[in-house]
């Protein structure tokens, strides 16, 4: 406190000193009761505990708060913080309630929209809440005491932003985890159609030997067969045997056999160590000592060296590949 009394008789009489409160009874609270994620927008019928929404006279616009509980006879401070110059009368109410049975017991009201709000409670009330109108680009504080102190944010927004923030993290990990299930199914996809497209060549050489050994031992065969079914031998000597169709003709003698066209030059002449395929009166291919020789030449299907084939690649005609086969 602080000495009051200027009667200098009195002031050298410890008796007769009077003090007084310096404080004047100043109260401050600075506490945050207003959680600005639990306010509502929308309208509420004031004259009930409960929200709802109505069409009644008693029905407050835009922003209304949940349940603050206070004490009876409590000093509170309600302020508002602008974030946009308002256009339109701004009002803030404290609505009082008994919290025993949520009856209303009036407001409390102020439409000075930029100056601190100070009230004292009804002696029964139980809780309070906060309500405005106009008021879309502004947030409030509601605190005990009877000091209006600066802006400062309740624990639990504080709180939900940071889980907000872990919410955030937590999905940015689904979905890179989500992300990556969907490149591991991309992958099994792809060796799903490598494994497909390795099977089906499989069977492709797989026939393909499987024909070209039956080929051959078929081709054995049909020689054998020929060979053990001559009916007749006529001794020719030195001479030689033509015999002519109507478009083709075969010339047959000592030294080997000629297939050929009436009218062309394309021919095959079958000599005991060579097979000759001639085009134009020049020899375009021939087979000699267990090899093949080509001028020029086109496969179409396929052409094995060794343990390996090229061929076109089945689901790309455009693409040739070679394959290792046992």
């Amino acid at each position: 406190g602080y000495y009051t009394d200027h009667t200098q008789a009195d002031s050298t009489d410890k008796s007769k000193n009077r003090w007084a409160d310096r404080w004047a009874k100043i109260e401050v609270g600075g506490s945050k009761l207003i959680v600005w994620k639990n306010m509502k927008h929308g309208v509420e019928d004031v004259s009930k505990g409960n929200l709802a929404t109505t069409n009644s006279p008693n029905i407050v616009e835009d922003w209304y708060s949940e349940k603050i509980y206070v004490n009876g006879n409590e000093n509170l401070v309600l302020q508002s913080f602008v974030t946009v110059e308002p256009l339109l009368v701004q009002n803030r109410f404290i609505h009082y309630y008994n919290d025993s049975n949520d009856a209303y017991l009036g407001n409390s009201y102020s439409t000075d929209f930029y100056q601190p709000m100070f009230v004292t409670t009804p002696p029964n009330t139980g809780y309070v809440r906060v309500s405005t109108t106009n008021s879309q680009h502004a947030k409030f504080k509601l605190e005990t005491g009877t000091v209006a102190t600066g802006w400062l944010r309740a624990d639990e927004d504080t709180q939900s932003d940071i889980d907000s923030k872990a919410d955030q993290t937590l999905t940015q990990d689904q979905l890179n985890a989500l992300e990556a299930k969907r490149l591991q199914m991309e992958t099994e996809m792809k060796a799903l159609a490598t494994l497909q497209q390795v099977s089906e060549l499989e069977t492709f050489i797989n026939n393909f030997k499987q024909e070209d050994t039956d080929g051959r031992q078929k081709i054995i065969e049909i020689t054998k067969a020929i060979e053990e079914r001559v009916k007749d031998i006529e001794p020719i000597m030195e001479y030689s045997q033509k015999l002519k169709f109507m478009d083709t003709y075969i010339t047959q003698g000592n030294g080997g056999m000629v297939i050929g066209a009436n009218d062309s030059t394309t021919k095959v002449v079958v000599t005991p160590d060579r097979i000759s395929f001639q085009s134009g009166g020049s020899e375009v291919a021939y087979i000699s000592q267990s090899m093949l020789h080509i001028d020029n030449g086109v496969f179409t299907m396929s052409l094995q060296l060794g343990h390996y084939i090229t061929r076109a690649h089945p689901k790309n005609e455009y693409v040739n590949a070679t394959y290792f086969v046992k």
